[in-house]
């Protein structure tokens, strides 16, 4: 398993940066909250979907926006372009999440799962969900616990009602974390 702080995400492709993490409770989700503002960007980084369209994910003035639901076994990233338009979910299969201080925090079972605003699903890293269970670094109910995970998320979101009902509740906590985020200092990396 991979212990993986939300404040690293992307750190490779950026040279400055606003990170924020804070946390929610209200009728949509009780969790934790994490939003990096990507201020400058050393290089994009796209991906090529299935229907020839390529999308970027990492750019100078993309937000990630990251949601760790308590008692969930999963873990959101909102990505939105420059425009705080969304791109994808990236919905990570975790064992658990915390908060650790003051930076949030999952225990990563390396299955993923991508909706985009479109409805397209593509599901992620299924050989390195197979090479951990081989290797010994997750039990069989770690990795049962990823693919029941998955599957309810893949139930949830598969009508584009649904997906609309999660891109409006996420947008509202953008607006709440890009807010509380204009004072934080810039964190410069790579430098």
């Amino acid at each position: 398993m991979k212990k993986r702080f939300v404040n690293t995400r992307a750190e490779n492709y950026l040279t400055k940066k606003r990170f924020i993490a804070d946390s929610i409770c209200d009728e949509n989700f009780d969790a934790d909250l994490s939003l990096i503002d990507m201020i400058e960007s050393n290089t994009r980084r796209c991906i090529l979907r299935d229907n020839g369209r390529t999308d970027c994910i990492v750019d100078s003035g993309f937000k990630w926006l990251g949601v760790y639901p308590k008692g969930e076994n999963y873990a959101i990233t909102c990505m939105y372009n420059e425009n705080n338009e969304l791109v994808e979910f990236y919905f990570d299969m975790i064992k658990e999440s915390g908060v650790e201080n003051g930076i949030p925090y999952n225990l990563d079972i390396y299955l993923d799962l991508v909706i985009t605003p479109f409805n397209e699903k593509y599901v992620l890293d299924e050989d390195e969900l197979e090479e951990a269970l081989e290797n010994k670094m997750i039990g069989k109910e770690e990795y049962n616990l990823a693919y029941d995970t998955l599957h309810r998320l893949e139930e949830k979101y598969k009508s584009q009602k649904e997906i609309n009902k999660l891109m409006d509740i996420m947008q509202g906590y953008l607006k709440i974390m890009t807010e509380k985020i204009k004072d934080k200092e810039i964190i410069y990396t790579n430098v």
